[in-house]
């Protein structure tokens, strides 16, 4: 358009204006409203931008629904259907008692509605998960786009592509939604700073309380936003409502500083101290593979896309809006991490699944890491990103994977209900694996029959409770109701990020010396095994003692 009058075919076939419409977006800010709209990222998206991102969000659609239904829950998701698939006041006595479930209240509370609209199928029950994994791709792009094209397709598709996100988007927990709320809310960070209107800040806080209560390590995302602003240096970053907006936020997590200072999360107790072995796993979890090539690959990808946006900031070649982008990308990444291991020296909280709030800034990172090695040349980008992606492919491995390789629930219940008697008695231990039973139990015919668990005691349907069942009160109760036959199923508590001291040794082992010596016979039907987390062990007599 030349001074309001829009531009007829012979001028926009000019190579003159065509020359002037490219120079707009190539000279300094302040040249129109046209380099405007380019540095701030509000520019329309253009038909290539729209078909691409219905591309990828449509092959993300179609990786995480495939199949969902098909591996069983794992305990943790069975917590979930415990948790938000009864009544709300089930719901409220757990988000007002549990102290590690409040970190994921908001989700709890999504799927409350959710099941009471979908109901509690495990397909059910992961969909959540799956539209808000499916919905990340729109934002996350709208934050890409603004580090140029090839940048931007490079960071999409190793978001969208990436095991560790595939593996969550398909999980009943928090951990979609969450990055979903993250993705939102730095998405609006990036458009409130360069437009400092109210109501963009105003959206951005909200989006970021949200985040905030729907999973506690979405604040560590958070700080990583006024970082941005902070080693950006721009004169309009720190303006009063930008100040106004970081003290509110101070205030509406401060909830959850008081649950934390004051001890009240429980939920964390099993947690390992820190290890090398948990830092392996927490990075190769955000890489898709432990491999120690892939490791050391990714690692100086991100750690020359560390180096290119330091140039990118200190040159000033870029637009401001590509430069604040770029130092997100690398906040967004490294405050997650750097913190969660400076606080785990303390107390330890380094879990892998926790940090999935890092993952779109390790995206936008190696992105940029790669375009730097390539020069910005799109065919050499797109084989980096397919060298990236090749090296990370053991992470696939187990999604879509006929039966979970550590919990699957379903086989074990399946497995008992097809060879148990009415007389036979079930202890499931600890009591915290009682659930991810329990889901599958309530469906058996001839396990429902029983009207509940031998032990921990109660009916298979019941709602998530904590009470701390005397392990003992396991032996008794099979004694008392004279099972001829016992089955003990049994969750493995250990692992490289499970503190020794929560693992129930003595007691399983008391279990177990009661069991042998009131039967005579002992069939292990489903060994403990490094990939399997569950055993189940039928004992069984022709004659009690």
């Amino acid at each position: 358009r030349v001074e309001g009058r829009p531009l007829s075919a012979g001028h926009r076939r000019s190579p003159v204006i065509g020359a002037a419409r490219r120079s707009m977006t190539d000279i300094g800010a302040g040249e129109g409203p046209a380099r405007r709209d380019a540095l701030s990222g509000s520019c329309p998206w253009t038909t290539r931008e729209v078909v691409w991102v219905a591309a990828v969000t449509g092959l993300v659609l179609v990786a995480a629904c495939w199949r969902l239904g098909r591996q069983s829950l794992s305990g943790d998701e069975a917590a979930t259907w415990a948790i938000s698939g009864h009544s709300l006041a089930a719901l409220g006595r757990v988000l007002r008692s549990s102290g590690g479930d409040r970190a994921a209240g908001l989700y709890y509370v999504a799927v409350f509605g959710w099941v009471h609209i979908f109901g509690t199928t495990t397909t059910a029950l992961r969909a959540l998960s799956v539209v808000a994994a499916t919905a990340t791709l729109v934002p996350f792009h709208a934050v890409s786009r603004r580090l140029g094209p090839i940048r931007s397709v490079a960071a999409d598709v190793l978001f969208a592509a990436s095991p560790f996100f595939l593996t969550y988007a398909r999980d009943a927990r928090a951990y979609a939604l969450v990055t979903l709320l993250v993705v939102l809310a730095s998405w609006r960070f990036l458009r409130a700073v360069e437009t400092d209107r109210a109501q963009d800040w105003m959206l951005y806080g909200t989006l970021a309380v949200l985040a905030a209560y729907t999973q506690w390590f979405a604040i560590l995302v958070v700080v990583a936003h006024f970082v941005t602003l902070t080693l950006t240096r721009e004169k309009q970053n720190w303006t009063p409502r930008a100040r106004t907006t970081a003290a509110g936020l101070v205030v509406a997590a401060a909830p959850i500083g008081v649950l934390i200072a004051t001890g009240q999360t429980s939920g964390i107790s099993w947690i390992a101290p820190l290890s090398a072995t948990q830092l392996r796993l927490a990075f190769g979890a955000i890489t898709g593979s432990a491999a120690p090539f892939t490791e050391l690959a990714v690692g100086a990808v991100l750690a020359i896309g560390g180096f290119a946006v330091a140039g990118l900031t200190c040159r000033g070649q870029e637009s401001p809006t590509a430069r604040r982008t770029a130092v997100l990308a690398v906040t967004w990444f490294f405050v997650p991490l750097l913190v969660t291991v400076a606080v785990s020296i303390a107390e330890p909280v380094l879990v892998a699944r926790y940090l999935i709030v890092a993952l779109p800034g390790y995206a936008l990172l190696a992105a940029v890491g790669l375009a730097w090695l390539t020069r910005k040349r799109a065919a050499l980008t797109a084989v980096a990103v397919g060298v990236i992606l090749a090296l990370g492919s053991p992470g696939y491995g187990q999604i879509w994977a006929q039966r979970r390789a550590d919990e699957d629930w379903r086989g074990v219940v399946a497995t008992i209900e097809r060879r148990a008697g009415p007389t036979d008695a079930v202890i499931v231990f600890p009591e915290s694996a009682r659930f991810g039973f329990a889901y599958y139990a309530r469906d058996e015919p001839g396990l429902r029959r029983r009207g509940g668990a031998l032990w921990p005691p109660g009916p298979w349907d019941e709602p998530f409770a904590h009470s701390a069942a005397d392990p003992r009160t396991a032996v008794a109760a099979v004694q008392h109701l004279h099972a001829s036959v016992v089955w003990l199923v049994v969750r493995d508590p250990g692992g490289p990020t499970v503190r020794a001291s929560t693992a129930h040794p003595p007691a399983l082992r008391g279990i177990r010396r009661a069991l042998a010596r009131d039967f005579s016979s002992t069939e292990t039907v489903a060994p403990f095994t490094p990939r399997h987390t569950l055993s189940v062990v039928r004992y069984s007599t022709t004659s009690r003692q």
